[in-house]
């Protein structure tokens, strides 16, 4: 199911429940690819994980992305000095006919210093530990008069 916006509904066919989640102490590199308009001139994003890109999932509920400046990586502009934009939200276990699935769920909004309103969603794959994280992310920014628009999609692996 997606929603008004095109984004695919974090809750169509899936049963959440509130679980204990164990701890996932992690930093992986993070490959994010989308688009960027600035006052509506589109411009392709792709920020590389080799280019030393990374997603903190340290904290439940909590996605820190870092971005270093590269030229194909525009949204390093949009984080302001700190490079990172911080999202907080809620992290659920998926169950399917009551057994938990090895993937969570998760939804947040822009809780960082990064001057940007926006918000994530996607999902975890963890098993005895954690080795994917992907999903959808867009924002918005208004600087100086303008307006900066971004949708796209990441997607970190973990050591």
């Amino acid at each position: 199911m997606r929603t008004a916006t095109g984004f695919p509904s974090l809750l169509a066919a899936a049963v959440i429940v509130s679980v204990a989640l164990p701890a996932h102490a992690q930093v992986g590199e993070l490959t994010l690819k989308g688009k960027r308009w600035v006052d509506g001139n589109e411009a392709k994003v792709k920020c590389i994980a080799r280019d030393g890109h990374t997603l903190d999932v340290s904290v439940t509920g909590q996605r820190t992305f870092t971005f270093t400046a590269q030229p194909d990586c525009f949204v390093f502009n949009d984080a302001d000095g700190s490079l990172q934009m911080v999202f907080t939200g809620e992290e659920e276990v998926v169950l399917k006919n009551g057994n938990p699935k090895p993937f969570r769920t998760y939804a947040g909004t822009h809780t960082g210093a990064a001057p940007i309103d926006g918000a994530i969603g996607g999902r975890i794959k963890c098993g005895p530990s954690c080795n994917t994280d992907k999903g959808e992310i867009f924002y918005h920014r208004n600087a100086s008069g303008t307006t900066i628009i971004f949708i796209g999609k990441y997607k970190a692996k973990f050591p």
